[in-house]
């Protein structure tokens, strides 16, 4: 009986360690679609380039630990998060989705669009199919800045 509790217990364990790996890995991002949110603590993540909504409200871009851009809106809500509209706008809401405190104002009408943390370290909105370039936080890096 114990022998069968602990294996029973083993099991248990590797099944939440399993689990939980592959939803971190499956949680690694580089798109936010059409509808999609990214809440506190979500992020878009491309190698070394991380986009995320932090707790004080502010959508940020980071190159390792260094901020590359932000929308500014630290302090300004709670519970804040940052939506890809299907109109084209990126933009952050407070908690309840009623106040917008920031927007890249890129209205295009209704369409697929995509926040995209690129290769290159920019942040660009996509619109539709042909994947057209509306909006850009021109954080891209060249050749030469890594020289």
């Amino acid at each position: 009986m114990v022998l069968t509790t602990s294996l029973r217990c083993c099991i248990l364990i590797v099944l939440l360690v399993l689990t939980s790996n592959s939803a971190h890995v499956s949680a690694i991002r580089k798109i936010l679609y059409t509808n999609e949110s990214l809440h506190v603590g979500d992020r878009l993540r491309n190698d070394d380039y991380t986009l995320k909504m932090q707790e004080n409200c502010n959508l940020v871009l980071r190159d390792h630990s260094r901020v590359i851009w932000s929308t500014g809106t630290a302090g300004r809500g709670s519970s804040c998060f940052a939506k890809m509209r299907d109109d084209g706008n990126l933009v952050v809401y407070n908690y309840n989705g009623q106040v917008a405190l920031w927007a890249t104002n890129t209205v295009r009408g209704k369409d697929q669009y995509q926040l995209k943390l690129k290769r290159n370290r920019n942040l660009v909105i996509l619109k539709g199919a042909a994947r057209e370039v509306i909006w850009s936080a021109n954080t891209y890096v060249t050749e030469d800045m890594h020289n």
